[in-house]
């Protein structure tokens, strides 16, 4: 009777083993990330059919390699590495058996170069828990890393155009403090770049006698830029007059809440100067032209007084 029951049974745990087989396989299969196993002595014994994609790799050309043959020689070093120090942790009387780790790697690619992958790896454990092999989960990261390159490039030509830009610059943060100065705006305050960094623009009492901090703290309320018109200013610096158009615009974080302030100081002194000389020269013209059209007049007159002569 009790061995009918185990016969009736077989059937149906057979088919709850190809079931868990098919549901494994289509996991592995279909991964995205690359699973791989290693003895503790770094050789392959299991990989993910994910490795294709990322590698070109054939699962069978990776099992039986050492780790090695995937990694750089830095990054296989830097692996074994990490792996002999959390053996080492094993001996503690108290161990987080379920932890990992994390490094940044490069995986190589079977036509040449390497992926950039994040991989977390842990132990494979017996039923002593104790450690029998390394499980690492590779994770591509090339499209993560190219985003932060071409941030990188972008924040470079950021900060070029902040360099060599003709209107002086201010970057404070959210409190008015300077962080940055750039090399036109020391020129037109006459002041040495190290007085500068970590000036409190909010406390400066220039720029409140006129008016530039109220528009400052106005656009911080209100997160919207502001320009002013020409202000005669004399810097604290040398005593150094100048003609300028202050410009102000909040930055603000994620959030929306101001997080930096960036103060634009445009020096329009010889602008004005120009415009003054200009203006002077034109007044001489027309001066000129005035004084001309009355010679003409003069002379269109003694033409005719010389005609009447000439008649008579």
């Amino acid at each position: 009777m009790i061995k009918e029951e185990k016969r009736s049974n077989q059937p149906v745990t057979l088919a709850a083993l190809c079931e868990t087989d098919r549901r494994y396989r289509l996991l592995t299969d279909n991964a995205i990330d690359v699973l791989a196993t290693t003895d503790l002595w770094g050789k392959v014994t299991f990989v993910t059919p994910s490795i294709r994609r990322l590698t070109a790799y054939e699962p069978d050309e990776v099992i039986g390699q050492k780790i090695g043959f995937l990694l750089s020689e830095a990054d296989t070093i830097k692996i074994s590495k990490a792996i002999a120090e959390e053996l080492i942790k094993e001996k503690r009387p108290k161990i987080n058996h379920r932890r990992y780790w994390r490094a940044d790697l490069n995986i190589k690619i079977k036509t040449g170069g390497t992926a950039p992958c994040e991989v977390r790896t842990a132990f494979l454990r017996g039923v002593d828990k104790k450690p029998i092999g390394v499980i690492m989960e590779f994770h591509d990261v090339a499209e993560r890393v190219d985003n932060r390159q071409k941030m990188q490039r972008l924040a470079e030509t950021n900060q070029k155009i902040l360099d060599y830009s003709p209107i002086g610059i201010f970057l404070t943060d959210a409190f008015g403090v300077v962080e940055y100065v750039n090399e036109e705006m020391v020129g037109i305050s006459g002041g040495p770049k190290d007085k500068l960094i970590g000036l409190n623009i909010l406390e400066h009492k220039p720029y409140q006698e006129i008016g530039v901090v109220d528009m400052i703290l106005s656009s911080m309320k209100s997160k919207q830029p502001f320009r002013t018109g020409v202000v005669h200013y004399k810097s604290v610096y040398g005593n150094k007059a100048t003609d300028r158009i202050f410009g102000g615009v909040p930055i603000v974080d994620e959030v929306g809440e101001v997080d930096k302030f960036l103060l634009t100081v445009k020096d329009v002194t010889d602008l004005i100067e120009a415009n003054s000389e200009l203006e002077k020269f034109n007044r001489l013209m027309v001066g000129r032209e005035l004084k001309m059209i009355e010679l003409k007049k003069e002379i269109e007159q003694l033409r005719q007084k010389l005609k009447l002569i000439n008649k008579k």
